[in-house]
């Protein structure tokens, strides 16, 4: 079984980073409730109708773009491959493109003042995309703040040509003059442009995002503290403080992360048909061993939950739940990896 830090740190990107990590942890252990579901969502099959839609949006919003005079340098056939290092680790991406607005070209009341900026295209449900409007990016949509403020943070590799699955969409952007793109940045402009289409009107608007060191600096605390806590077989904690938020609604591992929640950021981890390392090999196996013990302090003797504890504490660990291997944080033993 390859070691839990590299699954999750290789599902790691510029895609998800705006994302909670514990649910990269989830698969990285193995847990199965969400494996296939997860593995489906990242292929972006071309049947999927959520993907065809926003592909589609997207080429809309470049073609009016262009329409409206705005030099796409790249995004339309080529994409820039972007690369970040944290602690050693790599992290990759690919924005949507980079355009360039000239003082001709300001046509429209979505497009900011002119200059370079790297360019991200979404396409929006009416509702929430008045509610963006009216709200801005950091309140509506921070996973997509943190997305975009890591590309303006991140290196320029190379230009690929971008890869598309559906041949409907190849052929859209196929249509459009080739000769117009010019993939020539070195570095990625420090300032982002947000634009959004409304998929009900087609009404777009547009959002500009300057780069702030600061708020990388934190994103890259979060998945680094992450990767810690998976080197240790621990689930890195929520990014959110309840389940009545979107991601979570819409997590496949939202009851493996919350079903067992105390109000506290107590981890538990259920693994299932993992080899673990043998110090929690060691842990659990010392658990079976005093389970008898356990239970006759518990019938026999009258002691209250603080006092049980102390009697774990000094056999070196904490109580353990078992149900096919069901690990609830063997804290000791872990620290010694």
């Amino acid at each position: 079984m390859a070691n839990p830090e590299n699954v999750f740190w290789n599902q790691v990107s510029g895609s998800s980073i705006g994302h909670c990590p514990r649910r990269l942890a989830f698969v990285a252990f193995g847990v199965e409730s969400g494996v296939l579901v997860t593995e489906e969502r990242d292929k972006g099959a071309p049947e999927n109708p959520v993907f065809v839609d926003g592909h589609w949006h997207e080429f809309d919003i470049k073609r009016r773009l262009l329409k409206d005079g705005v030099t796409i340098h790249s995004g339309l056939y080529l994409e820039p491959e972007v690369t970040s290092e944290w602690g050693g680790l790599i992290v990759r991406g690919h924005p949507d493109g980079i355009i360039e607005i000239k003082n001709s070209s300001v046509k429209q009341q979505y497009l900011p003042h002119p200059g370079d900026y790297m360019l991200e295209a979404k396409s929006m449900e009416p509702n929430t995309f008045w509610k963006w409007v009216r709200n801005g990016l950091a309140e509506t949509f921070p996973a997509y703040l943190d997305q975009i403020q890591f590309y303006m943070s991140a290196t320029i590799e190379g230009y690929n040509p971008v890869k598309r699955r559906d041949n409907t969409i190849t052929a859209l952007y196929e249509s459009l003059d080739i000769s117009i793109e010019n993939a020539f940045h070195v570095d990625m402009p420090l300032r982002a442009m947000l634009i959004a289409k409304n998929k009900a009107s087609g009404i777009l608007r547009g959002e500009l995002i300057e780069y702030d060191p600061d708020h990388v600096a934190g994103l890259k605390d979060r998945w680094l503290t992450a990767y810690e806590r998976v080197k240790s077989y621990t689930l890195p904690d929520r990014l959110h403080k309840n389940p009545d938020n979107f991601e979570c609604r819409s997590c496949p591992f939202k009851t493996e992360c919350w079903e067992e929640d105390t109000g506290t950021e107590n981890t538990v981890l259920k693994i299932k048909g993992s080899e673990l390392p043998i110090a929690i090999q060691q842990t659990i196996k010392e658990y079976v061993e005093t389970r008898a013990l356990v239970k006759a302090l518990e019938g026999e003797m009258e002691l209250d939950k603080a006092e049980l504890e102390g009697v774990l504490k000094e056999r070196g660990m904490r109580k353990l739940e078992t149900e096919e291997l069901v690990v609830s944080r063997v804290e000791r033993k872990v620290e010694q990896l």
